[in-house]
């Protein structure tokens, strides 16, 4: 139910922002609890948002599966990347660094030109949303 609620969502934003954006599962039959499957749409809102409007994607992939009691969110685009900060590391959106701190989960990003992975993971239990 949340990876179709996903794809809906995906379509939605595919036409809202012009881009060609695809969910995929690794698990379809996972079970995520309601408070994460909202969490996750915003996720995604906020995702493919910085990623049209700052990299300028034209194609967005986004692929949610569950492991190990935590829930992961990949989304990798194709736009013009993240430029590093003044340590040399690419700097993170804060909008999403925020909301996955809230909920202690982690966020890894990797960015070249041509090319934008975030990696999003939840904790699926124990954490008031």
């Amino acid at each position: 139910e949340a990876v179709e609620e996903l794809k809906t969502l995906a379509r939605r934003l595919a036409q809202q922002w012009s881009v060609d954006c695809h969910v995929d599962a690794s698990n379809d039959d996972a079970s995520i609890p309601i408070r994460l499957q909202l969490e996750l749409q915003q996720l995604l809102r906020e995702a493919v948002a910085n990623a049209v409007r700052h990299g300028g994607a034209s194609r967005i992939d986004v692929d949610v599966g569950v492991a190990d009691e935590q829930l992961r969110l990949h989304v990798k685009d194709n736009g013009s990347g993240f430029g590093p900060s003044n340590g040399g590391s690419p700097v993170e959106p804060w909008s999403l660094r925020e909301r996955v701190d809230r909920a202690q989960g982690s966020l890894s990003l990797y960015s070249e030109p041509g090319c934008t992975n975030l990696l999003i993971t939840l904790p699926l239990t124990g954490v008031s949303a």
